[in-house]
């Protein structure tokens, strides 16, 4: 050490200090500022131990500082109280712990004392989310109050300024609406951090029990790993209305898709939200592919969630029972949920696999689903979420995303997308979507497609609402806006330049 100094080393305890920009509050014992550590700390500490609530902690090294949500110096723990704010309860204990137990306070290990802690609270917490006024506020609740996990649900879209400019709240309702009773499902690491102790497996019984303990209703608990049962009773036939025109318009470029022989066979049916894309597009597929014989009577359809894979399930057993063909059984096949690999038995019969990205990436490398690789036609609901490398992933599957030397152009097999709004929010991401099923969309006439919907009675009429902005578009704006979204016509918020208090929304 005398050797380092001689050489011009300092001492570490010289250069690193704590630094921070207020105290929020006076020096108080610690277990008065965070009584859960009582039982956890040595006797003989308890009524010393000290700690100081400040703002903005740092840790200096001469002049460079790193942030720490706390940090025990000279025998007094400082907080952070800010940055311990933004951490999951589980996280915020266990950066605490580890301070605790290097000073040698603790009276057990970190782990125990993080685990009993947990066990301790899960009652009070789940009864605090519980009682939240609205499912909005339980959920947010159940989040420990933290956006980022509600900002992450929304995908691409939560960049939209309007967003991002939310209310914690407001946000929390958004999510609701945007994916229903799937979204308690999707938090259940964010509900583990808090410690709500949310079931490691979502099978039915557990799922129900634990949405009942924080208040929210039973259809919460809709399984994502459980099994569907093994018999079902069909009713039928069920009588189904003639196609519109503008869906016999898709079914006749579905057609052409599948039938011609062009490099690439590749479309978006884009039809909004009513407008029946799943009923056109499953009828094109059986009248298509399934019905007439064939070698490939196989359809493989791609969806992201339990209730879009199930929906293509009963959409496929209804229109099959009336425009399937005669005496002829179709084959259904559910890939998602933990259900075991399919294999191909008839081959010339007509079989539907309806998958899950997430399971069919997982699995694709097993040779039994080879046979899948080669469908009649593939279909993936909510394209726009196809840019996304599990999607390039499954088009390296069906050899479509770089064919291999040799293969000729009916190798790749036609590719479908549905979409109520295929766009994205970034320009990038707009044209990488749409150059990924060939700028192709079915109907053609996108941007007159709403006002025909709406002269036929298959759209409601609009209703528009004035919200305020801090913001305006420029006509420059305006015409990109209107570009990339071509089916929304910027006349139809003529006020949107006007002052913030008099601005409109989009419509409804």
């Amino acid at each position: 050490l005398e050797l380092w100094k001689t050489k011009g080393a300092r001492d570490l305890a010289e250069l690193i200090r704590p630094d921070w920009a207020e105290s929020i509050g006076p020096v108080a014992p610690l277990i008065s500022v965070i009584p859960e550590l009582h039982p956890f700390m040595r006797i003989e500490i308890r009524e010393k131990a000290l700690c100081r609530p400040v703002a903005d902690l740092r840790i200096m090294v001469e002049n460079h500082g790193s942030n720490l949500p706390c940090l025990m110096w000279e025998n007094l723990l400082i907080l952070d109280v800010v940055r311990l704010g933004f951490l999951s309860r589980t996280e915020k204990f266990k950066r605490l712990l580890g301070e605790l137990s290097a000073a040698g306070w603790l009276n057990t290990p970190p782990a125990n004392a993080l685990s009993l802690i947990g066990n301790a609270r899960m009652e009070e917490l789940r009864a605090y989310v519980a009682s939240g006024a609205t499912l909005a506020e339980k959920l947010l609740r159940a989040v420990g109050g933290r956006t980022e996990p509600l900002f992450g649900l929304l995908g691409p879209v939560a960049e939209a300024d309007f967003i991002q400019d939310c209310e914690p709240e407001k946000l929390s309702e958004l999510v609701l609406a945007q994916l229903g009773p799937v979204v308690l499902r999707s938090l259940r690491s964010e509900m583990e951090a808090e410690g709500l102790r949310p079931p490691s497996k979502w099978r039915p019984a557990e799922a129900r029990e634990f949405v009942a303990a924080i208040g929210f209703p039973d259809e919460f608990a809709g399984s994502a790993e459980g099994r569907r049962e093994p018999e079902e009773f069909i009713s039928g036939p069920i009588h189904l209305p003639d196609l519109h025109d503008f869906q016999e318009e898709v079914l006749d470029g579905i057609k052409a898709i599948v039938s011609e022989g062009m490099s690439r066979r590749r479309a978006v049916v884009s039809l909004p939200t009513g407008g029946g894309k799943t009923r056109v597009t499953v009828e094109a597929a059986i009248k298509l592919v399934l019905k007439p014989d064939g070698p490939r009577r196989l359809v493989l359809w791609i969806a992201q969630t339990d209730e879009l894979c199930e929906q293509a399930v009963q959409a496929f057993r209804q229109v099959w029972l009336n425009v399937g063909a005669t005496d002829t059984d179709l084959r259904i096949i559910r890939l998602w949920g933990g259900n075991p690999n399919p294999s191909m038995q008839d081959p010339g019969k007509p079989v539907v696999v309806v998958s899950s990205i997430q399971t069919l990436n997982v699995r694709m490398a097993n040779p039994d689903l080879s046979w899948l690789q080669k469908p009649g036609l593939c279909i993936v609901d909510e394209c726009h979420h196809a840019i996304t490398p599990s999607y390039t992933s499954l088009l390296k599957f069906l050899d479509a995303e770089a064919p291999r030397p040799g293969s000729t152009p009916t190798d790749e097999p036609p590719l479908l997308g549905l979409s109520a709004s295929p766009f994205r929010t970034d320009d990038s991401e707009s044209l990488r979507l749409a150059r990924r099923f060939d700028s192709r969309w079915l109907p053609s006439n996108q941007a007159e497609l709403h006002a025909k919907l709406h002269q036929q009675g298959v759209l409601a009429h609009v209703i528009s609402e004035e919200l305020e902005s801090g913001t305006s578009l420029t006509e420059a704006e305006q015409q990109k806006l209107a570009s990339t979204m071509g089916f929304i016509r910027i006349r139809e918020c003529p006020r949107i330049n006007q002052p913030a208090s008099r601005r409109c929304s989009r419509t409804k």
